[in-house]
């Protein structure tokens, strides 16, 4: 309850990205331990919605684990937000060429060409699920983050098919603190040369310690 007060995005927050930046100090944290722990609180506060992890055994880099853990945290509540009617949501974590790779899918509405183009900018909605609800910030707030450990963030998504949300971050970074710049940029395609992880691939790769409801 403590860490998910923390990671909303507050009046805090709102103030550092409207100066335009924010810094963090990077650590030596066991990623899959932090996503596991986020997945069995963000499945406390639904029952409608199942949510599996597939992950390795540990998965150690150098990240801030409360902003680390505030990304996980936003990208799991927006896909059981968008998935109104219950369903499978699918947290994936991987090591691809250096990176850790964060994948978050569901199988809700999904996102249409024209709104995937504003989805990081801030007080961002789906029009088709606009109710008013929640601050508009998160997605905003993850592009940020993943932005201060030097990676990059992607969606893809149709509508109707589910989306997948997905955040490479390298597994090293100095460990002195970094400043982030907050933009209000779009949706970063993934590099062609690597292993991409999409909606339409159902067939995820299997790795050890898959956690979830049946």
């Amino acid at each position: 309850a403590d860490r998910m007060r923390r990671v909303r995005p507050d009046r805090g927050y709102r103030s550092l990205m409207g100066a335009g930046h924010f810094a963090i100090a990077v650590a030596p944290c066991d990623l899959v331990g932090l996503v596991r722990t986020i997945v069995e609180e963000q499945q406390a506060t639904t029952g409608r919605h199942a949510l599996v992890l597939e992950a390795p055994e540990r998965l150690e880099g150098l990240w801030y684990p409360d902003r680390r853990g505030q990304l996980c945290t936003n990208l799991i509540a927006n896909a059981i937000a968008y998935t109104p009617d219950g369903g499978e949501v699918r947290v994936l974590i991987q090591c691809v060429a250096g990176e850790a790779w964060l994948s978050v899918r569901d199988r809700g509405i999904g996102i249409a060409a024209h709104e995937r183009a504003r989805l990081f900018q801030p007080f961002s909605r789906l029009t088709q699920t606009n109710n008013g609800k929640g601050s508009g910030l998160g997605l905003h707030i993850s592009k940020a983050i993943v932005e201060a450990h030097g990676g990059r963030i992607w969606v893809r998504s149709d509508p109707g098919c589910g989306s997948t949300f997905v955040a490479a971050l390298p597994l090293k970074r100095r460990r002195d603190d970094v400043t982030a710049s907050v933009d209000a940029g779009g949706v970063d395609p993934p590099p062609v040369d690597r292993v991409r992880t999409t909606n339409q691939d159902r067939s995820l790769p299997s790795t050890s310690g898959s956690v979830g409801r049946p």
